[in-house]
């Protein structure tokens, strides 16, 4: 059971890591990453973030220039949350946005078949 402290905790990192991204990134590999959920461990030593891509292709990319930038992205979000221990980012590509996204196309697609 994850507590209320807990909740806010992860999303305040992932505001963090989304404005670090998104602002203040010029590797062309981060280009289109929005950061969907964060989970930082109860012991603060870990953040998983999971993060989506407009093109799905280059999320090989993607997560390579993310783990060159983790870094600096942990270092802006200590300074940007004033954090005493920041946890060391785990960058994980978040592949429900298409599980669904197929899912909704064959749902169609066999819809449309059998009108």
């Amino acid at each position: 059971m994850i507590h209320h402290r807990q909740e806010r905790l992860n999303e305040h990192v992932k505001r963090a890591i989304s404005k670090v991204v998104s602002y203040e990134l010029r590797d062309k590999r981060t280009f289109g990453i929005r950061i969907s959920s964060v989970e930082v461990t109860p012991d603060l030593k870990h953040a998983y973030v999971l993060f989506t891509l407009l093109d799905p292709k280059h999320k090989k990319n993607a997560i390579i220039g993310l783990n060159s930038a983790s870094g600096h992205i942990r270092t802006r979000v200590a300074k940007i949350l004033n954090l005493r221990n920041t946890p060391e980012l785990h960058f994980r590509y978040d592949s429900q946005d298409i599980d669904a996204l197929n899912l909704e196309n064959l749902i169609e697609a066999e819809r449309k078949r059998n009108e």
